[in-house]
């Protein structure tokens, strides 16, 4: 669930760099894709909760929590991000 944290955090940075240069027909793609990534980390963030629940060893649990809080507060801003651009065109 960790490396799939990773990996959809990486993907979603894809995402407002085709909403600024791609195709605007294809905006609304965009969009429905950084929501799919997004939806596909939050279900691997609670399946990484769910297991450090299981772990005793608090200095594995904080470095996890390193790594995976700062992937969330990303993914929330580019997702917002992306949300704004899909907006902005639609109100074209």
């Amino acid at each position: 669930p960790l490396e799939i944290c990773r990996l959809t955090h990486a993907d979603c940075k894809l995402c407002p760099v085709a909403a600024e240069k791609g195709n605007l027909n294809l905006i609304s793609d965009v969009g429905v894709a950084v929501w799919l990534l997004e939806s596909a980390f939050q279900s691997a963030l609670i399946n990484v909760e769910i297991n450090l629940k299981g772990i005793k060893d608090d200095k594995f649990i904080i470095e996890v929590r390193e790594i995976i809080e700062p992937l969330e507060k990303e993914l929330a801003y580019i997702s917002q991000e992306v949300k704004l651009a899909v907006d902005k065109y639609l109100e074209k």
